[in-house]
């Protein structure tokens, strides 16, 4: 069965670590949209802006965290993204 073959194929993979390892798998349009919907929440609520950093500004990384979420039987629910703040830089 095709379902079959996806989950266990994306089951047997770690979730990715970057956006790059995410885009390069075989499951990577998921990943693409996952990402694309994370902006687009972002830019709906209004919980940032891309503006240039003053000269001189210590300035907190950001980067992706990706998970795949799954139903109890196992089977893949969604492809999760979120752009975080790296909090300990």
């Amino acid at each position: 069965m095709p379902g079959d073959f996806v989950g266990a194929a994306s089951a047997a993979l770690p979730d990715p670590k970057t956006l790059g390892e995410a885009l390069e798998r075989w499951d990577g349009e998921q990943w693409l949209d996952a990402s694309k919907e994370e902006i687009q929440n972002h830019m709906r609520n209004n919980t940032w802006d891309l503006v240039k950093a003053p000269e001189g500004a210590i300035v907190v990384g950001s980067g992706w965290v990706f998970r795949v979420k799954r139903k109890s039987d196992g089977s893949v629910e969604r492809y999760k993204a979120r752009f975080v703040a790296k909090g300990y830089s």
